[in-house]
């Protein structure tokens, strides 16, 4: 079968709306699809005290009393991450937002992570230290929304 010059698949598409609408859409769909590269993979957990699911985590907090995100953070690009965005999305056990004015945690992370290496960490989360053993606390999501490499560029998330 002989490749379709440009001219002559307008044409076709013209006579043929329905279904070159239809194949354009596929491909549009197609190729923001996979081209959404993300350099970066993030895990990450709510603890009260001391327990915690994961042995690497960073021993930065240990006050019993708080309640904290612990989170895994990889940098899978080659660059050298100067800082990093995280963002959480945190309920309790009947789906309802653990904050007031807004529905999600977002802190910095001023680390240097080398390509290809990881960091953990954990922030403490003051509105949940009160009764963190009476509610138990999920996260419903969680990512990272912007990545400041050291040679100064920048990677963001789609939106932000």
């Amino acid at each position: 079968m002989e490749k379709m010059g440009m001219a002559k698949f307008m044409h076709v598409c013209w006579n043929k709306k329905w279904i070159c609408f239809f194949a354009v859409s596929v491909f549009l769909f197609e190729s923001c699809v996979s081209k959404r590269n993300v350099p970066y993979e993030v895990f990450g957990e709510i603890v009260s005290g001391a327990e915690t699911e994961f042995a690497n985590w960073s021993e930065s907090s240990t006050d019993e009393n708080n309640t904290k995100l612990n989170f895994l953070f990889t940098n899978l690009s080659d660059k050298n991450v100067d800082s990093f965005f995280v963002t959480a999305f945190i309920f309790d056990s009947d789906g309802n937002s653990v904050f007031e004015e807004r529905n999600n945690l977002v802190f910095e992370v001023n680390e240097r992570v080398l390509g290809g290496e990881s960091y953990s960490g954990n922030v403490v989360i003051p509105e949940l230290s009160f009764d963190a053993e009476e509610t138990e606390y999920e996260i419903e999501y969680i990512y990272v929304s912007k990545i400041i490499y050291e040679d100064g560029s920048l990677w963001c998330e789609v939106g932000e």
